[in-house]
């Protein structure tokens, strides 16, 4: 499994709006993701055309601070990587 996020950026430099993507997702830890991402917005799916079922996902949400964000990610039990901005 891979997760992946990054921040949108806006006008507004006080929204930490983050993005976050799982992708090769096996079947059995499905409802696992669903469940840790309870609350978020879930905004894009993929399928898996060989296996049949859903395995990437795509959830956002609002952070009050860039803090809230790094604290959240740091306690989520998958380590997420997020790309460096140049």
């Amino acid at each position: 499994m891979k997760i992946v996020a990054w921040r949108i950026e806006t006008e507004n430099k006080h929204d930490f709006t983050y993005y976050v993507q799982v992708s090769d997702i096996a079947r059995q830890k499905l409802i696992q993701i669903c469940k840790l991402f309870k609350g978020w917005n879930q905004v894009g799916v993929g399928w898996n055309e060989k296996h049949k079922y859903a395995s990437t996902f795509i959830y956002a949400r609002n952070f009050r601070s860039e803090r809230s964000w790094t604290s959240w990610a740091n306690n989520f039990p998958y380590m997420v990587q997020e790309p460096a901005v140049d």
